[in-house]
């Protein structure tokens, strides 16, 4: 089995285990942050990964883009889409990242996949990961997608009855900051309002960095980190 993810962002969450347990090989499609993320995943299995628009010098000596075979399939790795080369154009596979949103499609005679972010949420997006099997036999092509959250909360029940779902982001930040004012500590906002801890973070360190920012100054922001 082949698992291919993106955008780990330097967060390898203890749920990747039992999944990259027995891999075959690990495709990552860009935004690693850290020599030391990769090393974790060799320690499952080979790593081919490219760099993204977020690794910086440390990983200089990773390619832009890939262009490789594996069980007869021409697999072709880029981070961001939008920059792939004519390279692209003799893949069977096209594998991406970068919008940390989940894409699977057949373009013609090309898959394109994008497993998405299996480290941080971005906003309240799902966290994921795919995998990937080639017949070696008839060459067949089996893709699954992997949630490792599904529910807008990562940190519990919400104790008040506030809850936030897909579009709420502004109301989010709008009550993390009421909260903060009031005094309350990081994690006993998340408690309270069932939060995902990875975003509640982000934009607690946006309003403590940017001092006098207002709610679309955040969610700007946190775009501009998304990308």
């Amino acid at each position: 089995m082949i698992i291919v993810l993106s955008d780990t962002h330097n967060i390898i969450r203890p749920e990747l285990t039992p999944i990259l347990t027995g891999a075959e090989r690990i495709l990552h499609a860009g935004d690693v942050m850290e020599q030391a993320a990769l090393d974790k995943l060799a320690a499952f299995a080979p790593v081919t990964a490219v760099r993204g628009n977020c690794d910086r010098d440390w990983a200089d000596p990773l390619p832009e883009e890939l262009l490789f075979s594996l069980h007869g399939k021409q697999i072709y790795m880029v981070h961001n889409r939008k920059q792939a080369s004519s390279l692209a154009d003799q893949a069977d596979i096209m594998i991406f990242g970068h919008s940390h949103r989940y894409e699977q499609r057949q373009v013609g005679q090309q898959l394109w996949l994008n497993p998405g972010s299996c480290g941080p949420r971005r906003f309240l997006g799902a966290v994921t990961l795919a995998t990937l099997e080639i017949n070696d036999t008839s060459g067949a092509v089996s893709v699954q997608r992997v949630d490792l959250t599904t529910a807008p909360a990562d940190a519990g029940s919400p104790r008040d009855g506030n809850t936030f779902g897909p579009g709420d982001t502004a109301r989010m930040v709008e009550t993390i900051v009421r909260e903060l004012k009031r005094g309350r500590s990081v994690p006993e906002i998340i408690q309270r309002h069932g939060l995902p801890e990875d975003l509640t973070n982000q934009i607690v360190q946006i309003y403590y960095t940017h001092p006098g920012v207002d709610t679309i100054g955040v969610l700007n922001r946190l775009e501009i980190a998304g990308k």
